[in-house]
């Protein structure tokens, strides 16, 4: 797993929608822009260009961005779905 900076790490401890703990272990909820294309294994730049189309959502706190996990894992399991063959 990648390592995060103390800057970038947002830790919680429950999840305010679902009152169930992170399923990440390490706790972290929201990613920077840069580890969210990491953990998809895509370039920052199409990162920023699935954000930009809507398909993948953000949250703004002040002027920083970032990418909720379950956003991610909402995203590939899209993707997976789309691609299935009836």
């Amino acid at each position: 797993m990648s390592r995060l900076t103390s800057r970038a790490r947002l830790f919680v401890v429950m999840n305010e929608t679902t009152n169930e703990r992170s399923e990440r272990s390490d706790g972290v909820l929201l990613l920077t822009m840069v580890e969210a294309a990491r953990e998809l294994s895509v370039g920052r730049t199409t990162m920023y260009e699935l954000v930009g189309s809507g398909e993948i959502d953000v949250v703004h706190i002040g002027r920083a961005v970032r990418v909720p996990v379950a956003e991610l894992d909402a995203f590939v399991a899209r993707q997976c779905r789309s691609r299935a063959i009836p």
